[in-house]
């Protein structure tokens, strides 16, 4: 009877010892699926040195083009007008009465002097041109791409940790209306030239007489002393 009655118990505490279980076992979470796409980049350049313009290769409407760059600006360097004083020459003409032939009536007899004195040159000299890393602390204006005759800014930054910048640019149909290459195109800076080498004279002892000469070049160039720009790039068309 006892045997009896613990196979009673046992059955009973099975069953409730199961739906206990089940009671508090959590539930597995439905995981959703998300779906990523998948983004194909095809590069177009690989640290690419660009000191005007680099092809890109053919492009159509809605084709986004991404540009990593790094650069350099190269600065012309001058002096300051500055003095050197040389050594001036010129002939002199002295004119006097004559009046040694004793008959009362005199000549004018002029004789030439060769003199000497100083002259000062002024002059501006090319110096070393300074060569600086660019950071990227706003959009960058001389790095574009270039569609037939027109240029398009980078301005659609999406990263720039100050020595590289990543741009990207949007092709749409008004761009290609000319040409369907693009560029990666380097725009110069406005044209700046300066005179270089002699600036004229100052203070010349003997300027303006015959045979005036002093030491010392006297010629000179104009010099174009705009800044310009290196940059080496990476690009890629993105496809999305």
């Amino acid at each position: 009877m006892k045997q009896l009655l613990l196979m009673v118990m046992s059955l009973v505490c099975l069953v409730s010892c199961k739906d206990f279980v089940e009671e508090i076992a959590p539930k597995e979470k439905e995981v959703k699926k998300i779906e990523v796409k998948q983004v194909k980049r095809e590069l177009l350049l690989e640290k690419a040195l660009l000191k005007d313009q680099l092809s890109l290769g053919k492009v159509k409407n809605g084709d986004l083009l991404e540009v990593k760059f790094r650069g350099k600006k190269f600065v012309p360097q001058y002096t300051d007008v500055y003095e050197k004083s040389l050594q001036s020459r010129w002939t002199e003409r002295r004119c006097y009465r004559d009046s040694g032939a004793g008959d009362g009536h005199s000549v004018r007899v002029c004789e030439d002097y060769d003199e000497t004195g100083h002259c000062i040159h002024l002059y501006r000299d090319t110096l070393p041109t300074q060569e600086i890393p660019l950071s990227f602390d706003s959009p960058i204006n001389e790095l574009k791409i270039k569609i037939g005759s027109n240029v398009y800014p980078l301005t659609d930054i999406v990263q720039n940790d100050g020595p590289s910048m990543i741009a990207q640019l949007r092709i749409s149909r008004e761009m290609l209306s000319d040409s369907n290459e693009a560029f990666l195109y380097v725009e110069p800076a406005p044209s700046q030239e300066i005179r270089m080498g002699f600036q004229g004279f100052g203070h010349c002892e003997g300027q303006g007489n015959t045979n005036f000469q002093s030491g010392g070049y006297q010629t000179y160039d104009m010099v174009d002393m705009r800044p310009r720009y290196e940059f080496v790039a990476n690009a890629w068309l993105v496809e999305q």
